[in-house]
Parts: structure tokens; sequence; C-alpha cells
């Protein structure tokens, strides 16, 4: 008797295991590389037909860049390590967006993000004891970098909050809400500003962009508004939450207002900014590399800001090429959101955000980063072929 696995199944299945390992167990960097080379090969084979499209032209379109740019950089080591940590990246992000094929495969996509959200945050709390949270930025104690951590559980609970929206019992809404919140609380206890907005201006922006009249769009922004100020109150007031984000929030008060003080990751950042755009202006069309930031710079680090990392690596050209996914994704949801506003909503919140957030971080080569630009490709591609219809959305 021959045993097998509907073709869907088994791309769900890799997906899930793919997807929970690399949000959830990131500190086992060997055995996250095996099930990613594994999970590209099997989706490859289970699925048998390539979507060719933007997306795949982008892929291509970016990493020639990467490569042809070895030409001229003076650290082809380390180029040829940035090209490897995109390859891969880009490469399960597209197989994965490859597999989706409907609306419903989408959130799937979007659970297991979820899913693997909650693992993490589990994880940490059980290297956490009760008394420690509120004393030190947690994730540190288990190897984890805390922005990485807090983006990941950020970009989790967006996920489930829209699962939530989908859940037709109320007992299963409730869970999904608790869940989610787990996941931003373990966002604010990590301290990191840009995982908080991730969060929380990522679920504002969700809510404002699904009202469905005009009415409902003011009455929305007025409760984003009071939301954030709630918020802000108690992370600035309570002392566990004052004491790992509210003080590194009131940096950026004093930044905003001009304070003299803003702290040493901030001013550090701006240097980097700094120094990044005064390199660029000197090879503004083809940059020096890629990866060259970090040794050009004289700094040892990369930029910080995804804007001027590929300013100095890729020049003017492979910056265009990069952010041409963005306006293609951004126009596209703005376009299918006149027809559905659930998913195209939580969709463009991420889109948003990721370009304001690379403003402090490098994130081309980011998994999560990858995943999203690729399920917003496929969403688009899907409509495309299948126009949305509020009907089938209720189902």
């Amino acid at each position: 008797m021959k045993l097998s696995l509907p073709k869907i199944s088994l791309s769900r299945v890799l997906i899930l295991v793919s997807i929970v390992a690399y949000f959830a167990f990131g500190d086992y960097s060997r055995y996250i590389y095996v099930i990613k080379v594994a999970a590209i090969v099997g989706l490859i084979i289970s699925e048998k037909r390539v979507h060719v499209g933007f997306h795949l032209f982008w892929v291509i379109g970016f990493l020639l860049c990467e490569a042809i740019s070895m030409l001229w950089c003076h650290y082809i080591s380390n180029s040829l390590f940035y090209i490897v940590w995109t390859l891969q990246a880009m490469a399960l992000a597209f197989v994965m967006g490859n597999a989706v094929h409907t609306k419903k495969d989408i959130e799937y996509v979007l659970k297991c993000i979820f899913i693997g959200g909650v693992v993490l945050s589990l994880r940490v709390l059980m290297h956490t004891t009760m008394r420690e949270l509120g004393s030190f930025r947690v994730g540190e104690n288990m190897g984890y970098n805390a922005n990485e951590l807090a983006m990941k559980c950020a970009v989790a609970c967006h996920a489930g909050f829209y699962a939530a929206t989908r859940q037709r019992k109320r007992v299963n809404k409730i869970a999904y809400v608790l869940l989610a919140a787990l996941t931003l609380l373990i966002v604010i206890f990590t301290g990191s500003r840009k995982g908080v907005l991730m969060s929380v201006m990522g679920l504002i922006l969700s809510m404002t962009f699904r009202s469905k009249a005009p009415i409902k769009f003011l009455r929305n922004v007025f409760i984003a508004l009071g939301l954030m100020v709630v918020f802000f109150i108690v992370v600035t007031q309570v002392e566990a939450f004052y004491n790992v984000l509210g003080r590194r929030l009131m940096l950026i008060v004093n930044l905003v207002t001009g304070e003299s003080y803003v702290g040493n990751s901030i001013t550090n950042r701006l240097n980097f900014a700094r120094i990044g755009l005064d390199l660029f202006t000197k090879r503004p069309l083809l940059g020096y590399g890629t990866g060259s930031f970090a040794y050009e710079s004289g700094i040892g680090l990369y930029a910080h800001n995804n804007y001027v990392q590929l300013l100095v690596d890729l020049g003017l050209a492979g910056t265009l090429v990069y952010y041409s996914v963005y306006v293609y994704n951004v126009a596209g949801l703005i376009r299918i959101m006149r027809q559905e506003k659930d998913l195209s909503s939580v969709l463009l919140a991420f889109a948003l955000m990721l370009v304001v957030l690379e403003l402090t971080l490098v994130s081309f080569q980011n998994d999560y980063v990858q995943l999203i630009i690729a399920l917003t490709c496929a969403y688009i591609r899907i409509c495309r072929k299948d126009p949305v219809s509020l009907e089938e959305l209720e189902e």
C-alpha cells in the first residue's frame, strides 16, 4: 500500500514546521538552517508549479544586484556572507508564497506565524521568573537579541489579533485574544521601542483601515488616539513596565522635544546614519558592494537603518530595486481595499510599519520581513486572478 499526502497537506506541514522553528527556536541556528533547506526543497517538490510574477522577478533582480556588486566590493568574504544570508531568507519566503493559492492559505500562514510567536513567548516565560519580569530586558538571558525577540512577537501579535477577528465561536475568539495579548506583553518586557511600535501602531492602523464608513473611520481614529495615550501612561507609570520600556520611550520624547540627553542607542544610530549618508554621497549610484557598510564606515557594525545600509552597499540603483516591491505591494493593497478590507488592512498595516521601522533596523535579510513581502505579493496575485467578494470572506 502506497502512503501519500495531499499536496496542500504536505505544504502546510512544511510551512508550519519551518515558521515555528525560525520564530521560536532561533537560538538553535544550526538546526534551523537544516529545517529551512528541507522546507525549501520540500515545497519545491510538493508544489511543482512556479508562479511567475513580480515577486519572482524582484527576488532575482535584487540578488543579482548583490552579486554584481561583488565586482567592486573590497570585502568579498563578507559580501558572500550577506548574499547567502539574503538568499536563504528570500528563497524560503518565495516558496512559501508560491504555495499560497487562496486567501485561506494566507490566513493559515498568518496563524503559523502566530503559533510561532506564542511558542516563543512561552519559552521566554519558562526562562524568566516573575521577580525578574520588569528588572531587565527579557530574552537576553536566553541569548536572544531583545529587538529581534520583540519584532518576532510583534508580528505574531498582529497576526493573532487578526486571527481572532476571523473566529466565529466566542471561546475561540477569547483564546486568540488572550494569546495575542501574551505576545504583546513579551514585546513590552523586551523594552524594544521598535517592537512596541510594530505591535501597537500596527494594530491601530489595521483597525483604522478596516473602517467601512467615514463615521466609523473617525470613531476608530479617536479610539486609536485614546489607546495610545492610555498605553503611554501605563508604561511610564507602572514600575515594572517603566524599568524596561517607559524610560526608553521617554528618550524618544526627549529627541522630539529637543532635550540634550537622548541615550547612547539613539545617538549612535543617528551617527551611523550621518556617516552612511556621507559615504553614499561619494558613490551614490552603485555603492561600495553588499555588506560594505561595517568596513567602509570604520564602525565594524551594520547601519541599524535599512535605507542607509542599502544606499551604502548597493547605491541608489540597488535601493530602488529593493523598495520597488514596497511600492508594488502598497499600491496593490490600496486598490484591493476598495473591495475587501479585512485581510488587505492587516497586510497594508504590516507594509507601512516596515517602511517606518526600517529607519531603525536592517531588515532585508530577515525571514519574517521577507515572508510578509511574499505573502502580500501572493495576496495581490490571488485577488487579480480571483477578485475578492465580501460574501466569500464572511463565510
